[in-house]
């Protein structure tokens, strides 16, 4: 998943150079890494809430 970030980041970089910051696509795909971002520190906070095995 980090790597979906890392080249979402990228075309993110890419589209506010080419359109500038406030310009729908850039936002759009602003909005799309927020999403990414969030659904992965939400997968790592439950692997670090999951219980450990009792030994």
């Amino acid at each position: 998943m980090s790597d979906a970030i890392f080249k979402k980041r990228k075309e993110l970089l890419e589209l506010a150079v080419k359109n500038g910051l406030n310009s729908t696509p850039t936002i759009k795909c602003s909005q799309e890494l927020d999403d990414m971002i969030i659904a992965y520190q939400r997968t790592q906070l439950a692997k670090k809430q999951e219980p450990s095995p009792a030994y």
